[in-house]
């Protein structure tokens, strides 16, 4: 167990310039979580500060409205972490994360993960840089949100889930594609208005459902319509 511990952890992104030595320190105080699907994690305002690394699988950070409705914030997979903001700053969860598919976590000590920090600069360095991106992605979120019509914000959401994706060929692929509701989720809508706007993009040539996926045909064509929503 513990070697597989520093096994996982040398594949995370705040640890991978670490030595054995470091890493085996580090994963000394760890454990791993197994959850299954659609099991929450952490709570929204819970008081919990373990910081949680993903091995496998997919977990989502969502927020629920008093009437219930869940605005989702985005889908972490393998190598990403959460929860580090409880973590740095002492206060309550900022959002509940909830495994998507059955997920394979590396559980971390709030202590053992500020001891990380202050010890190793290359992991602070790491941090400092995620929250840093973090800020950043969800900055112009709330610009879209304040911005774009309901249309442009699904089309910019697909812009997100694609843009790693992209080829030479201006072409990119969401796979596996979110359901409507999730992408409803994501950018404060309605499923219905998520399906019109998929099936309108593919009457203009943009998008192609396929299988479990969605191929953008035209990425710069997609990404020129919210731009020029943007620049109004």
């Amino acid at each position: 167990m513990y070697d597989r511990l520093v096994r996982a952890l040398s594949k995370i992104a705040p640890f991978t310039g670490l030595d054995d030595e470091s890493l085996m320190a580090v994963a000394g105080a760890c454990r791993f979580e197994r959850y299954e699907a659609k099991r929450q994690v952490i709570a929204y305002q819970d008081d919990s500060a373990d910081v949680f690394f993903v091995v496998s699988g997919t977990v989502r950070v969502v927020i629920h409205s008093r009437s219930g409705k869940e605005i989702s914030y985005r889908d972490l997979e393998d190598g990403e972490m959460f929860g580090e903001l409880a973590a740095i700053d002492g206060e309550q969860r900022s959002a509940s994360v909830v495994a998507v598919a059955e997920t394979l976590l590396v559980a971390m000590p709030e202590a053992a993960f500020r001891e990380a920090i202050s010890n190793h600069p290359s992991v602070a360095d790491a941090v400092l840089q995620r929250l840093a991106r973090l800020v950043r992605l969800y900055s112009q979120r709330l610009y879209e949100m304040r911005t774009l019509d309901v249309q442009s914000r699904i089309r910019a959401e697909l812009i997100r889930l694609a843009e790693d994706s992209l080829g030479d060929d201006n072409t990119a692929t969401i796979s596996p594609l979110p359901t409507s509701a999730d992408i409803a989720a994501r950018v404060n809508t309605r499923r219905e208005a998520v399906s019109r706007e998929l099936a309108s993009l593919t009457r203009r040539g943009l998008i192609k459902r396929q299988q479990k996926s969605l191929l953008i045909r035209d990425f710069a064509g997609l990404n020129q319509l919210v731009e020029s929503m943007l620049g109004e």
